[in-house]
């Protein structure tokens, strides 16, 4: 599926979210990329929105290249 751009990608999103009936649903988005569609997303189902800030866990001999993420902060 194409979307024009990511906000119209949350709005779909959305929509096949709402028909799952969640209660008291929060969005949480990873930066850069998936901030508009969780935000896009958070206001069509009119629920909270947060970013994830994460930190790259590189490969020590290639630094480009990584075999992970961690949250850098702890969620209340």
């Amino acid at each position: 599926m194409l979307f024009q751009n990511r906000t119209e990608a949350g709005d779909m999103l959305a929509i096949q979210l709402s028909n799952l009936h969640l209660q008291n649903p929060i969005v949480l988005a990873v930066p850069r990329g998936g901030a508009p569609v969780g935000a896009a997303g958070a206001r069509a189902l009119s629920c909270p929105f947060d970013i994830m800030p994460l930190i790259k866990i590189p490969i020590p001999w290639n630094p480009e290249v990584s075999y992970g993420v961690m949250v850098m902060e702890q969620l209340n």
